[in-house]
């Protein structure tokens, strides 16, 4: 990836806190132990950092976060998140933020790590597989911000 201004981390942010609980459901917030909270702590270190990859941070996702979340809102931060990969394809990197944010988005819809290959539309049609509600839903409002033309006419 070239430059990180290239990304609208912000409009990520946003959706993310859209989905987060806050502290008046969770009491504290349990940061880096939270998939919100780890997205949240990988987007501050991209941007304080200059940086797309967060060294190891594929496998510090932590999948052991049950919390139950509004639907909606996940998906609308994963369209979000989706909107603003770049398809590397071959030189897709695990460590990338927006895939550690997709990864901490996708457990919560689907219970599980999803794998992505480099390209968002084979990667919604393997989330359709796994969760064909969410799946849909991501889809459909991928396909909505990414064609906002087409949806005036």
């Amino acid at each position: 990836m070239s430059e990180r201004s290239e990304i609208n981390f912000n409009g990520i942010k946003e959706k993310i806190e859209d989905v987060c609980l806050t502290e008046s459901e969770c009491e504290q917030c349990a940061k880096i132990k939270c998939l919100l909270g780890f997205a949240k702590v990988g987007i501050r270190y991209a941007l304080e950092k200059n940086t797309y990859n967060i060294p190891q941070g594929e496998k510090l996702v932590p999948l052991s976060d049950a919390k139950l979340y509004s639907q909606h809102e996940v998906v609308e931060a994963l369209a979000e998140t989706l909107l603003q990969c770049k398809n590397c394809r071959d030189n897709h990197e695990e460590d990338c933020v927006i895939n550690i944010t997709r990864l901490c988005l996708e457990a919560i819809l689907t219970g599980e790590p999803m794998p992505y290959h480099g390209n968002i539309l084979i990667h919604l049609v393997d989330l359709s597989r796994v969760n064909p509600e969410a799946g849909l839903q991501v889809t459909a409002l991928y396909r909505q911000k990414n064609n906002p033309k087409s949806n005036s006419a």
